[in-house]
């Protein structure tokens, strides 16, 4: 109820509005699992053919050395870390457009990593690849997930509590390095033990 200066019922201003606003996140939010969604049933149905195609066309661009099949599969593999990387570097000047543009750029970039993960079950297991080129493409791919492994479970928990024994912060620098150490180390592997 309104007293007789016409202040409004405190009942009445809680009571929720459909914004435009709150519109817009309800369809984007749906519009991002739809999304998830389509990709995952999109990785199973023919993620085989995307890996043995991504084989192919990296054979092309190659001229089909064995060494540089593996590199160019570990090169794409490591392309969404360093765009999350460079992402959250630049978040803090983007404005508000260009973060949304970034976090659905991010987010379809990842779920687009799922073709390259076979969906094998237990009675029906899947190869990762099925043609030559496609062997020595998915090699250079495991060695940069392997590369990505390590950094994940040993080399930044491991940093982080040096940082925290020490009370101070590691540079830049060494970070760089730590970080890129085993992605250096599984480029020699796959130039030299391409699969």
């Amino acid at each position: 109820m309104s007293d007789t200066y016409g202040t409004p019922d405190p009942v009445k201003r809680m009571k929720p509005r459909l914004t435009s606003t709150n519109l817009a996140i309800g369809v984007g939010f749906g519009a991002v699992i739809a999304a998830l969604v389509g990709m995952t049933w999109f990785a199973v149905v023919y993620g085989l053919r995307v890996r043995d195609g991504s084989g192919e066309i990296a054979c092309a661009v190659t001229t089909c050395g064995p060494g540089a099949l593996a590199l160019s599969g570990l090169v794409l593999s490591l392309i969404p870390p360093v765009w999350c990387v460079l992402y959250a570097g630049a978040f803090t000047r983007l404005n508000s457009a260009g973060r949304i543009l970034g976090a659905v750029f991010t987010l379809l970039l990842l779920t687009a990593m799922l073709l390259y993960v076979p969906s094998s079950t237990r009675r029906h297991p899947q190869p990762l690849t099925t043609t030559e080129h496609g062997e020595q493409f998915a090699h250079g791919m495991a060695l940069g997930f392997f590369a990505l492994f390590i950094d994940f479970v040993v080399v930044i928990p491991a940093f982080v509590l040096l940082g925290s024994r020490l009370n101070k912060r590691i540079p830049t620098l060494v970070w760089i390095v730590a970080l890129t150490a085993p992605a250096a180390l599984s480029a020699l592997a796959a130039a030299t033990h391409p699969g």
